[in-house]
């Protein structure tokens, strides 16, 4: 759809009736470089917003943008057909330029598969597309341009009998993706196979407004280095590496869960330039933050960890008391970095608090005391243990902490 205007909740029911009734929408995201979810109908959520690049895959100066726009796609100096005569033709500019070839894209998937839903095929559409590779993209949107490709085996035709013809769709083990389906699954690229040297790629998660984002993963090993600087699984909370780093993992241990503290979640995976394993293959689930386990304490004895704060990103209780055990091999040391730390701030740190001691109990060499929301330097053990406990008192709770582990 190319038209727009002010928010108008009779346009956002027009478009979302259609879509209810199976017909899929694509509407433009405006032109007027401002948050696309003040405008109808590209606040709608069940709608493809499109917001417009250039021929340097950068945002259009007048495109909108924010949370509402899902996906861009070429908007500048775009030559269509125009008024005037049987062979008219005419270059112009602006999101409804974009919306034309997300609407084309939309088509062509439904041509490879008529069952698609609008939601299964706004899922298909995203995930397929090219994350982060849009300069600028605007606070809030999604670095998603147009992409299918992959999905379309190139615009070939084809033969959905023949399991061996050279034309059949390959579905691609890819490095990167957007995924906004509770029950997706991710892995590195090649999987099960080993990965390739000198891999970035990113993954971005979207589960519904007022809901987190659980990652599991199920299957796991990465070269392991102490502080996981050669190949290395990075989790952050919100939709960029700018948020606050959730986990950051390597080694073969497979992971606890990570939970974010909004409705976005980002992966990084990259690799250096030697020594590959087999990688990593990830469940996404989408829940209320009230139902995350609230673990307090546990014994950890892999390479390395994420501890985190009871019911972490959602806030801690009152009269709390874990501990956290971690034990290496004879010889190894441990270091703890904090990741996140929101926890009630004193000058002596005596109401809520994390207490890090150089053993294994609590009558071991306190190393450090910490509460508020600075982050402490990393922390190391003089031998193989370290004791970790969190305390909170009576009164006021905040979000808790998340802090790496790695047995050196």
């Amino acid at each position: 759809m190319s038209l727009g205007g002010g928010a108008s909740s009779s346009m956002d029911a027009a478009v979302e009736a259609m879509i209810s009734d199976g017909i899929q929408v694509a509407v433009a995201a405006g032109n007027d470089d401002e948050d696309a979810c003040g405008y109808s109908p590209a606040r709608s959520g069940p709608a493809i917003t499109v917001g417009a690049t250039d021929i340097y895959d950068q945002r259009a100066y007048f495109s909108n943008y924010g949370t509402c726009v899902d996906i861009f796609a070429p908007g500048v100096d775009i030559t269509s057909t125009w008024i005037g005569g049987t062979d008219a033709t005419n270059s112009i500019s602006g999101t409804s330029m974009a919306c034309p070839h997300v609407a084309g894209a939309a088509a062509v998937l439904l041509a490879h598969d008529p069952s698609l839903t609008p939601t299964a095929l706004k899922s298909l559409m995203l995930s397929s597309s090219t994350y982060g590779v849009v300069s600028d993209p605007g606070s809030g949107s999604p670095n998603m341009l147009l992409h299918i490709a992959n999905v379309t085996n190139g615009g070939n035709p084809v033969d959905p009998v023949d399991p061996v013809d050279p034309v059949d769709p390959v579905v691609p083990v890819g490095c990167g993706g957007f995924f906004n389906v509770s029950g997706s699954t991710f892995s590195s690229p090649n999987y099960p196979s080993n990965y390739d040297n000198s891999e970035d790629c990113s993954y971005v998660i979207e589960a519904p407004a007022g809901q987190v984002v659980q990652l599991t993963f199920t299957d796991f090993i990465l070269e392991s280095q102490s502080t996981c600087n050669y190949d290395a699984v990075k989790v952050y909370d919100g939709s960029s590496s700018s948020g606050t780093m959730l986990a950051n993992l390597c080694g073969s241990a497979t992971p606890d869960p990570v939970y974010s503290t909004g409705n976005q979640m980002y992966v990084s995976f990259t690799s250096d330039s030697s020594v590959t394993y087999g990688g990593f293959s990830a469940y996404v689930s989408f829940m209320e933050s009230s139902s995350i386990p609230r673990s307090c304490g546990d014994t950890w004895t892999a390479d390395n960890g994420v501890l985190t704060s009871p019911g972490w990103p959602a806030s801690y209780e009152n009269n709390v008391e874990c501990e956290y055990f971690i034990q290496g091999s004879s010889g190894q040391s441990v270091s703890l970095t904090f990741n996140s730390l929101d926890v009630e701030y004193s000058s002596t740190c005596r109401w809520d608090y994390v207490e890090v001691r150089d053993g294994s109990s609590s009558s071991s060499t306190l190393l450090a005391t910490v509460c508020g929301s600075t982050l402490p330097n990393t922390i190391y053990s003089s031998g193989s243990s370290l004791y970790v406990k969190f305390v909170t008192d009576s009164s006021v709770t905040q979000g808790g902490f998340s802090a790496t582990y790695n047995l050196l």
